[in-house]
């Protein structure tokens, strides 16, 4: 590659320095009567060297560069960019937290509830019944103190256990429930 490349300047300093070597033209399909050296032709060339020079020398004061912005148009792309991203990482980000520690205090819910679905049923019962009631003061002390009992049993027993018929009937009415919510929206939603 390198003698390529040397063999090719060699070239063009001969042609150049010697023009009367005329293998180039000679090589072309039709005859050619061109004289690159004739005296009209230095002239022309060295009339628009020399012009060429002289408008650079006389602007070259205002070649300089200046400091400014330029906006291409990725500008647009760019702030469309930025945008997207505080949208992603302020409120969408925002949004999905609270999401997410709400269907985490669902899924905990659940859990409590699985844990021991018995005592976890009178607990909520006795809850619901205390906050219902609450405006009529001897029934709301009763359904506390069976709230107190409650909690007091649901965290002193070490393992819950529950029958096999427990269990299928919950599932059961998980199932009904499921069933129910689904043809209501059937019915509702069409």
């Amino acid at each position: 590659m390198l003698a390529g490349m040397g063999l090719t300047a060699f070239l063009c300093v001969f042609f150049g320095v010697y023009p009367g070597y005329k293998i180039l033209y000679d090589m072309l399909p039709y005859p050619v009567h061109y004289e690159p050296y004739a005296l009209g032709h230095v002239i022309e060339m060295s009339q628009l060297l020399l012009s060429t020079f002289l408008g650079f020398w006389v602007l070259r004061g205002m070649l300089h560069g200046e400091p400014k912005i330029s906006l291409d148009t990725d500008w647009l792309f760019r702030l469309a960019g930025r945008k997207f991203i505080w949208f992603c990482e302020k409120p969408l980000i925002t949004f999905a937290e609270i999401i997410d520690g709400a269907l985490r205090k669902i899924a905990d819910f659940f859990a409590w509830l699985a844990n021991n679905p018995a005592v976890a049923s009178r607990m909520l019962v006795a809850l619901t019944g205390a906050i219902v009631f609450k405006p009529f003061h001897p029934l709301n002390e009763k359904y506390e103190r069976d709230l107190n009992e409650l909690k007091r049993v649901y965290s002193d027993e070490a393992v819950h256990r529950m029958g096999i018929g427990t269990g299928v009937l919950l599932v059961l009415i998980f199932f009904t429930l499921y069933l129910f919510i689904y043809l209501s929206y059937g019915v509702l939603w069409r």
